[in-house]
Parts: C-alpha cells; sequence; structure tokens
C-alpha cells in the first residue's frame, strides 16, 4: 500500500509521526505493537515531479507563499505548519542529541510551564551557555520549581489572603521565589493572582470573579471553598 501527500491540514501531526519520525501517533492502539519498519517516507519535491519540475510558473506560485507553505510545498518540510510561533524553526540547526550536548553544571538553568486546560501541558527545561571564556562560578544560578494546592479557610481579607511559605521553607530550594502561577483546576469562572513579597511570609492571593472584581470580604463563597486551586513556584537558589 503507498500513499501521497502534502505536509499541514488535519492529520499532518498523525502522518509525521507514524512515516516520518518513526512513532505510534497519538490515538495509536497497542503502541508496543507499531514496527517502523513497516513504514517507509520518500521525500518528493517539485524538483522529482517530472510534470511539474519545469514548470516556471508553478514554481513561482509556490515560492510567493507564505514562509510556512512555501516550505512545505515547495521544500517538502515537515517540520513547519500553520500557526506555529517561531517560523525560521530547523530541526537540524536548533535541535541536538543528547550524546552531543554537555551541560556545565554552573551554567544557568531555569523551567518555564505552559499551562494546558483543555490540552496537556507542557514544561520546558532551558540552559544558557554563557558569553566568553570564562564564567564565575559565583555567577552562576538556578531556578528550582514546587507545586502544591491551596486550601481556602476563615475569611477573605480586600488585597489578597496571604500565603505564608515560611511555613514550608523546608520544601523550597530558597528563600528567594521568583514568580507564582495560581489555577483553577475545577473550571471556576473566577481566576486567582498572586501578590510578590521580599519575604516568605508576606505572599497574598487575590481572588477575582470571572467578571475581573475582586471578590468581597468576609466568609469565601462555595464557588473557591470548592475549587482546587494549583500553586507552582520558582525560586532561585545560589549554588
Amino acid at each position: 500500500m503507498a500513499g501521497a501527500t502534502n505536509p499541514g491540514n488535519v492529520g499532518h501531526a498523525w502522518v509525521k509521526a507514524l512515516w516520518v519520525d518513526h512513532v505510534p501517533p497519538p490515538g495509536f492502539d497497542r503502541a508496543e505493537l507499531y514496527d517502523p519498519g513497516d513504514y517507509q517516507f520518500i521525500r518528493a519535491r517539485l524538483d522529482d515531479n517530472p510534470i511539474y519540475a519545469n514548470d516556471k510558473e508553478y514554481r513561482r506560485t509556490l515560492a510567493a507563499l507564505p514562509e510556512h507553505l512555501r516550505k512545505a510545498f515547495l521544500e517538502g518540510d515537515w517540520n513547519v505548519f500553520a500557526g506555529q510561533y517561531f517560523d525560521i524553526f530547523d530541526l537540524g540547526r536548533h535541535t541536538s542529541r543528547p550524546k552531543e550536548l554537555k551541560l556545565e553544571p554552573w551554567w544557568p538553568r531555569w523551567i518555564s510551564i505552559d499551562w494546558g486546560f483543555q490540552h496537556p501541558s507542557a514544561v520546558y527545561w532551558h540552559c544558557a551557555v554563557p558569553a566568553g571564556n570564562s564564567v564565575r562560578a559565583t555567577w552562576a544560578r538556578s531556578r528550582w520549581g514546587a507545586s502544591g494546592e491551596v486550601v481556602f479557610s476563615g475569611n477573605y481579607t480586600t488585597g489578597g489572603d496571604t500565603m505564608d511559605f515560611a511555613t514550608v521553607d523546608d520544601k523550597l530550594s530558597s528563600s528567594q521565589i521568583m514568580q507564582i502561577f495560581a489555577d483553577s483546576q475545577n473550571g471556576n469562572s473566577g481566576y486567582y493572582v498572586p501578590v510578590s513579597s521580599a519575604t516568605l511570609s508576606g505572599w497574598k492571593l487575590k481572588a477575582f470573579t470571572g467578571g475581573g472584581t475582586e471578590i468581597s470580604a468576609g466568609a469565601y463563597p462555595a464557588s473557591i471553598t470548592s475549587d482546587i486551586v494549583e500553586i507552582t513556584i520558582t525560586a532561585l537558589k545560589l549554588q
């Protein structure tokens, strides 16, 4: 059985996984039975097409397409697709095999998180190669993450309820918290905004209604006491 298609549109990721990347695509039943040898990918570009290879007008039409479409249809690039943020992404230039990397322990590292609501979340580990030939170890720093759930009790105070992280300082990498995110896990129409502090015991959590109004001081409404709110902490640790 043979098939032919262009990159992009519905099913792009499924076809790319199955034939190009040789990995079981999402929804593949019994992934352990997937055999990449059953799927052979033959890349064909415009020059391989005997009908259109010498058609200057057709080539000019493809060359005039937007960047992601031009690379997909003219160059047969399966690593580009409509909507991706970096339209200059190149697999060979911007990725490396793990065995080719040597990350020194004093190089800066940090984490970024892209929360998912209708789709899974993504967590990225980053490392920056310092410029120059020498790096002072005292400059090197890492960012460490921690997560947990907030339990609401007592009364709400205008300006935010106190989050005292001093009570869990043994769970944190340092007392220097860089940022905190708070997200409803129950799909509450309201939202939460952490208010930063220079001390572990001074952080606050402001609660808002779905209309963007801070909730009134006093007893927490049922919509909040029944909510499950996950907080993610990024703390700075000097090495």
